[in-house]
Parts: structure tokens; sequence; C-alpha cells
């Protein structure tokens, strides 16, 4: 059985200061749906890793070698 992979990367759209601002404000907002905390942890961890991937991503595309 093949694995089929989409092409998305959720880090596409983060690639201002403001843009990353504005999606973890909304991030925090948005966890506040969950009402069992361990959820909400983990809802909040995912959105910050989603952030650090951009940041690196971003840090990786500008060294020089």
């Amino acid at each position: 059985m093949t694995l089929e992979t989409s092409p998305y990367d959720p880090t596409d759209h983060l690639n201002t200061e403001e843009r990353i601002a504005a999606y973890l404000e909304a991030a925090w907002e948005g966890a506040d749906e969950f009402t069992d905390m361990e959820k909400r942890f983990a809802f909040l961890t995912n959105c910050f890793e989603v952030v650090l991937l951009a940041r690196q991503r971003w840090f990786l595309t500008r060294l020089t070698h």
C-alpha cells in the first residue's frame, strides 16, 4: 500500500512577522474551544510547532555557504 502525500505545506502562508503574529493570536483564541486542558495544550503545541517550522524554513533560505 502506498502512502499519498499532500503538496500542501502549512508554513507557506507564514512568511511575514505580521502573518505569524496573526496566526498565533488566532490559535490562542481558538484554543478556548477546548475544555480539556490536555487537548488545549496539544492544540497550542501543534500551532507553535508550525510557527517554528516556518521560522526555520525562512532562516534556512537566507543562509549563505
